[in-house]
């Protein structure tokens, strides 16, 4: 039995709850996106949980590539060499992750034997299956657990710990057998509990067979687990809402500037997170209000991007920058950038849209600019309103002064648009005489849609 920690996009709930139920069912504890709901609490729960983890599984898909919860949490299984990648698509790993071997469960079914669940199967259950996975260490005993990463509230399990340390001791000359590290490290894209019981392993399956040749010791449940946190790990306390440890830590000399792997800084990670009482006791503590993390996010950019719409208030009060734009990753030489105004748009984050628009967020996307040997590209925040099919926001971006492309046209008419809307557009820039890569025109997309007054309109306006 394997605690396991399984990162998904929210968006994939449909399709990872039969995998969930499947390894639940061959005897392992899972931490997954089940019933907490978000708020400020859950983001401690992932923490602890991924803290307990002995094997971090993300599931990746096209929504998960782009959700900065699976990302993360993927890497701390990256770095601490329990990661198992899973592929529900036909694509692969997002750069940075492809140095794993992945297992492709496009195909898999429950109870469909399947060669590739057989092979994270034996992972889970220690058992050796083809050449060593990249991602896993050299391996411990499986009675090994974590001490160093976590500690225990109440003294059943502290006297089970120290049982258990007592019987390792004096197994190490005789067990020569090895299991997989135990390790220390969301919609978020989601959250969750540890299921409070798995079933027993059926017979014949490969942790009813590695059951057979070795005890398994349980390992304690999450509720009794506490993150020990370190001055290093000063930001992943913020970003679980733990005041007293952050508190404790500020005391003992950790610098509030502290960032992680992804430079996201503590003021990063409790944005994101929403959490405004830790926000105002980060800045109280000159946490730096635009810090950028390797991806070039600010703290209102996160806020922006998840929703958090008190925390980015308040750091709109404190003078945050409302155009810091953040790297959505690149192609060849294009780099390709989105301001806090277009990540709200892709969200769906309405009030906090029109906060950014009200405080100066510019509504019009930055002119392409070279950077090093390429280009910067910086999304259109009307465009994105038009990628999601939210019209009443791309109708208040015109109101503010966004300009228009034939694109943004071609889009409008063909999602049904209102006539307002589509007048608003021409009187922004675009072209009656819009075409598509095909060379459909807008006035034919109206045409078939049997819109009698945007054919009226169109025509008007010069369409042919």
């Amino acid at each position: 039995m394997a605690r396991v920690f399984l990162s998904y996009s929210r968006v994939d709930r449909s399709r990872v709850a039969p995998l969930a139920k499947f390894l639940q069912e061959q005897g392992h504890v899972l931490w997954w996106d089940s019933v907490i709901e978000p708020g400020d609490e859950f983001v401690g729960r992932i923490h602890e949980a991924l803290e307990a983890a002995e094997f971090v599984l993300v599931v990746w898909t096209r929504a998960s590539l782009a959700s900065r919860w699976v990302r993360d949490e993927a890497e701390e299984g990256l770095r601490r060499g329990i990661l198992i990648p899973l592929l529900l698509d036909e694509i692969e790993p997002p750069l940075g992750f492809r140095s794993v071997q992945a297992a492709q469960l496009s195909q898999w079914r429950p109870g469909e034997a399947h060669a590739e669940m057989a092979q994270v199967l034996g992972r889970l259950s220690g058992r050796q299956l083809g050449a060593r996975p990249a991602n896993l260490q050299p391996k411990r005993r499986a009675w090994a657990l974590p001490f160093a990463a976590v500690s225990f509230r109440g003294q059943r399990w502290a006297w089970i710990a120290a049982g258990v340390a007592g019987l390792g001791l004096l197994g190490l000359a005789f067990w020569p057998a090895e299991g997989p590290v135990a390790g220390a490290s969301g919609d978020k894209d989601g959250a969750g509990q540890l299921a409070d019981a798995s079933p027993p392993a059926k017979a014949g399956s490969a942790v009813a067979e590695t059951a057979a040749s070795a005890p398994v010791l349980p390992a304690p449940p999450l509720e009794d687990i506490k993150v020990e946190f370190t001055a290093e790990r000063f930001p992943y306390a913020a970003a679980a809402g733990n005041m007293e440890a952050v508190q404790d830590l500020l005391k003992r000399g950790a610098s509030v500037q502290q960032s992680n792997v992804d430079g996201h800084t503590a003021l990063h990670l409790a944005a994101r997170a929403g959490n405004l009482e830790m926000v105002q006791l980060l800045v109280a503590k000159k946490a730096t209000i635009d810090a950028r993390s390797k991806a070039d996010e600010t703290p209102l950019y996160l806020a922006a991007e998840e929703g958090r719409t008190a925390v980015l208030k308040f750091l709109l009060g404190k003078n945050a920058n409302p155009n810091a734009a953040a790297s959505q990753g690149g192609a060849l030489f294009t780099s390709y950038y989105e301001s806090p105004l277009a990540a709200a748009v892709r969200g769906g984050h309405s009030e906090i849209v029109q906060l950014l628009v009200a405080s100066g967020a510019a509504v019009n996307a930055e002119s392409s600019s070279n950077a090093g040997l390429g280009t910067r590209a910086y999304t259109d925040p009307l465009t994105a309103a038009f990628r999601r099919g939210d019209l009443a926001v791309a109708e208040y971006l015109l109101k503010h002064g966004a300009k228009a492309e034939d694109s943004h046209l071609m889009s409008a008419v063909n999602a049904g648009a209102s006539l307002a809307l589509v007048r608003a557009l021409l009187q922004a820039g675009a072209s009656a005489d819009a075409r598509d890569y095909q060379g459909q025109s807008a006035l034919k997309l109206a045409q078939d849609g049997k819109r009698a007054d945007l054919v009226a309109l169109l025509r008007s306006s010069g369409a042919k």
